[in-house]
């Protein structure tokens, strides 16, 4: 015990010492008590620890000094203490906070943060921490100052301590308790109801028993086995395909072991919220009892993906009365993307089977996914009616097989909010009586990019109607509409009526690709695209296509109809350096009168054809039938057509497959052709280049023109036009093509006239070289009423023309009537009304029983200064023959009928046997010795003779005098 004295030194001591500390006296000194030697130093700024025997404790550290002296050592006593650090070591030090949470839950299999910061000190010293597991916790894997982590690869509730300690030594603890019961695995292996907890050598027996544990974000990973509907949860995520024991994974949908299964209702429904993804499972249905609406998978508010997944409807026979395998709901807001081979498949219902039903809002992406319909009165691949963009990539839909309809892709909207696109996506309507690939109503805008949309599977059997796309009031004021790239679109091949595309109200554009009605023969109706409706400003657009054609219909007991482009539309159409617009694909077959086939008919609109390689109307058989059946490049019963630069033609190019009446151009409506080629082709009845009735204000210029092969052919016929400009044409009623009397293409031809016009009021016919040859009864031109009385309003001028009517120029099949000109009265009356000047009128063949220069009857005509030549002999006959040498007068005399009515002014006309410096047979090889000026400067303009000096027609040297008695005729006399 000490005594009382000491222990008063002892106090006055450590008040002294202390009193150092606080004034900082460094240099007060005090002498070593020997008791203190003992007991160790007192406190000390920074001063020697106690020298005692056994040696004291070190001296604490002044408030400015360094840290306390150590411990003295036996036998020498304490060492010399350092530097106090700013700590306070003696016996006012205060122990440290340590602090963790009570506990913190984690996944198996990731890692877990462990967090001491919120420890303290209350003499702000400098804390060190130090981590350690309890009993049997998973090892830390990575420790630094107040955070650790640790991973934790098993189920189970597991401790960690925490040391804290001061820069005194004073130390505390905390224990936290890490919960891992909300692992993300699920099998039916090794799972243990009572122990489950998630991980992977315990896993969840249910997947919804891990989405329910689930604590923020996580991924459920689930094994092959057969499994029970599931909600989702908002940020939960499922990865199905596992191995029971969890060491391998497949993804195909094919070879999908892991099932979720349902027997009536969602086999997966969510998130709410938020986005979720889902990976790799079977969803299918295995209905008990019959289903009044069954999804498979139904979509709520949030967001979905769906990667590498299955879904299918089960047995054929278990039958629901609305079926979706995916359905986004009315309220739903989320995106919906499906990618990486994803297929839904087999959904059978009564009444509505759809691989993907599509409400609400929000934006959704298929890339690579296969969706088909199952088997119901309406079956689709897609159905949506919704506000929102979809967009479609290499994708597969197919409707299935409805017994009403089957739909690739149905998309309804009120609105042009939504905008689809396709991209190297295959369409197909599937089986049934109305089957289309896409069926498009109110959407904003449609772009469609390679490709192949199809109404009819292949071998899918018969049905109503088959189209490949119908789009209805697509695309808004201010929106291109429907456009299409590089896509192949087929109607149908087993449909009564097949329409590749069918536009209303819909504003199209078509660059590349082909568009058909059908590609197999067979069905009533063919159609390559049929465009309707008014809405201004939405025209249609066909560019650089490679085929837009009908079909190949055989009317099944009624006629057929095959159109490459039906247009009925205010809004009008352009079709722009197309290859192919054809009606009958391939032969038609006519099995009851009347059938009709065109390359482009147009019902009402503003039609125009630029430089397109072909425009047909296509083959044709069928017995009597055929004979009434009446084909056309271009059939025109209203609108108005502006064609540059094409090639449009009535039937078929050889002389197999012939339909009853080829016609290149027949039109009812106003007329602007330039620069095009019209043939009629090889027919039955007829044969007709251009037929023109109708219109006001018509324009042909410049124009090839032929009719073809038939029993009558013609090369262009217009009527009733009213101020017709028809002025630089090569007309030509026979030969495909011109092939000349022994090209053997015109035999049959009952009837052959270079040029028929019938009442065209006000026109003018100039420049033009018509051939009417070479037929039994051959005309050059044939001339009918035109006006009630000479000079008035309706006159119409005849100028600068060649109207030749040449014979077979074959004994074997005689000419019965060869004829340059001839005038027919309508109606009972004579013609009349005609300025005819300065015309070139030439009649030719060997065994002709007439030969006629021109032919009346008629009245109020105007003949003046034309050339009437009649040729007696075949073609290339020369001088020595005994036809060529029919004298002027008996030439003369075969010249006019009926000349004597005094209605006529004929004045100034020349009958004369021509020279030719060519034989007739080459009708660009004319010379103009012996025609008149005028006649002689329009073979010049047509570029229709080869003078043998360019300087002068007479076939002289300019400067040489007559030929012949012919004047000498020189270009440079020409107006």
């Amino acid at each position: 015990m000490t005594p009382p004295i000491l222990g008063i030194l002892l106090a006055l001591g450590s008040f002294l010492a202390a009193c150092q500390r606080i004034t900082g006296l460094a240099d007060l000194e005090f002498a070593s008590d020997p008791r203190t030697e003992e007991q160790g130093g007192g406190a000390g700024s920074g001063g020697e620890g106690g020298k005692g025997d056994s040696g004291g404790a070190g001296g604490g550290g002044g408030m400015t000094g360094g840290h306390g002296g150590d411990a003295g050592m036996s036998g020498d006593g304490g060492i010399t203490g350092g530097g106090a650090g700013g700590a306070v070591c003696g016996g006012d030090n205060q122990a440290p906070l340590a602090v963790l949470p009570e506990s913190i839950e984690g996944n198996a299999g990731q890692e877990i943060s462990l967090d001491a910061s919120a420890s303290s000190d209350p003499e702000q010293g400098f804390l060190t921490f130090a981590w350690e597991p309890l009993a049997d916790a998973p090892p830390l894997v990575n420790m630094d100052g107040a955070k650790a982590t640790v991973l934790v690869k098993e189920c189970g509730d597991f401790a960690y301590r925490v040391t804290v300690t001061d820069p005194c030594g004073a130390m505390s603890e905390a224990t936290v308790q890490v919960k891992v019961a909300t692992g993300g695995y699920v099998a039916k292996k090794n799972c243990d109801p009572a122990t489950a907890c998630g991980g992977v050598s315990r896993p969840w027996c249910e997947i919804q028993q891990a989405i329910d544990a689930t604590k923020g974000a996580l991924v459920i990973r689930v094994a092959s086995g057969v499994y029970g509907p599931v909600s989702l949860r908002e940020g939960v995520s499922l990865e199905g395909g596992y191995s029971e024991d969890f060491s391998s994974r497949t993804t195909i949908p094919s070879d999908q072991k892991t099932v979720i299964e349902t027997p009536g209702g969602s086999a997966l429904r969510g998130p709410p919220g938020g986005a979720s993804l889902v990976d790799g499972l079977l969803i299918r249905a295995n209905l008990m009892v019959p289903q009044t609406s069954l999804s498979m998978i139904t979509l709520q508010k949030g967001s979905l993906t769906l990667r590498n997944l299955r879904v299918e409807g089960g047995d054929a026979g278990q039958v629901v009365t609305r079926a979706c395998g995916i359905a986004r709901e009315a309220t739903s807001l989320g995106a919906l993307v499906l990618e990486d081979a994803v297929a839904v498949v087999g959904l059978d219902a009564s009444k509505h089977s759809a691989a993907l039903c599509l409400e609400g809002a929000g934006d959704v992406l298929l890339s690579g996914a296969v969706l088909q319909g199952g088997k119901a009165a309406n079956s689709l691949a897609v159905d949506a009616s919704y506000l929102g963009n979809l967009k479609i990539s290499k994708c597969t839909l197919e409707g299935g097989k409805g017994s009403l309809q089957s739909v690739g892709l149905r998309w309804i909207v009120n609105g042009q909010g939504a905008a689809l696109t396709l991209d190297k996506t295959l369409v197909i309507g599937g089986v049934g009586p109305v089957v289309l690939g896409l069926d498009l109503v109110g959407v904003g805008a449609v772009m469609i990019q390679g490709g192949e949309v199809r109404g009819e599977e292949e071998g899918g059997g018969a049905s109503l109607l088959g189209v490949g796309i119908r789009a209805v009031g697509v695309g808004g004021t201010d929106q291109p509409g429907l456009v299409l790239s590089g896509v192949t679109v087929v109607g149908a091949s087993g449909a009564l009526e097949r329409i590749g595309l069918l536009a209303d109200r819909t504003g199209v554009q078509v660059s590349g690709g082909t568009l058909d009605g059908s590609v197999t023969p067979g069905g009533r109706r063919a159609v390559g695209v049929r465009f309707a409706g008014n809405e201004p400003g939405k025209g249609l657009l066909l560019d650089k296509c490679d085929r837009i054609g009908g079909g190949a219909p055989s009317g099944q007991g009624a006629r057929y109809e095959a159109f490459g482009v039906e247009l009925e539309s205010a809004a009008g159409a352009i079709l722009s350096e197309n290859k192919l617009v054809v009606g009958c694909t391939s032969v038609c077959k006519a099995d009851f009168p009347g059938a009709l086939a065109a390359g482009v008919r147009g019902l009402k609109g503003a039609l125009v054809l630029d430089k397109n390689d072909t425009v047909v109307g296509g083959p044709q058989k069928g017995g009597l039938a055929a004979s009434s059946s009446r084909h056309a490049g271009v059939w025109l019963e209203e609108g108005s057509l502006k064609a540059t630069g094409n090639k449009l033609l009535g039937g078929n190019l050889t002389p197999d497959s012939l339909p009853g009446e080829v016609v290149g151009v027949d039109s009812q409506g106003l007329l602007t052709l330039s620069g095009n080629t019209l043939v009629g082709g090889y027919g039955f009845s007829l044969a007709v280049g251009l037929n023109a009735v109708g219109g006001k204000g018509s324009q042909i210029l410049a124009n090839s023109i032929r009719g073809g092969a038939a029993k009558v052919a013609i090369g262009a016929r217009t009527g009733s036009q009213a101020s017709l400009l028809f002025s630089v044409n090569t007309v030509n009623a026979c030969g495909i093509p011109l092939e000349g009397p022994d090209g053997g293409v015109c035999k049959s031809v009952d009837q052959s006239t270079g040029l028929i016009s019938h009442g065209d009021f006000n026109s003018r016919f100039s420049n033009n070289y018509v051939l009417g040859g070479f037929g039994a009864v051959s005309t050059g031109c044939e001339l009918g009423n035109n006006a009630e009385q000479l000079g008035g309003e309706g006159a119409a001028l005849f100028v600068y023309n060649l109207c030749f009517g040449i014979g077979r120029g074959k004994t074997s099949e005689p000419t019965t009537e060869a004829v340059g000109i001839r005038l027919v009265g309508l109606d009972g009356k004579k013609a009349q009304g005609f300025h005819m000047l300065n015309n070139i009128f030439l009649v030719s063949n060997v065994t002709a029983e007439r030969y006629v220069g021109v032919e009346g009857p008629a009245e109020q005509l105007i003949m003046r200064n034309n050339d009437f030549f009649l040729v007696s002999g075949p073609m290339g006959l020369g001088p020595g023959s005994a036809y060529y040498k029919r004298g002027a007068q008996e030439i003369d005399d075969l010249l006019v009928l009926n000349q004597s009515s005094p209605s006529w002014t004929f004045d100034k006309n020349i009958a004369k046997n021509p020279k030719f410096k060519a034989p007739l047979g080459d009708f660009t090889a004319l010379t103009a010795a012996g025609l008149h000026l005028d006649s002689s400067c329009a073979l010049l303009n047509q570029g229709m003779i080869t003078p043998a000096e360019a300087n002068d027609f007479d076939g002289e040297v300019r400067g040489k005098g007559q030929v012949d008695g012919f004047p000498e005729i020189g270009p440079d006399e020409c107006p």
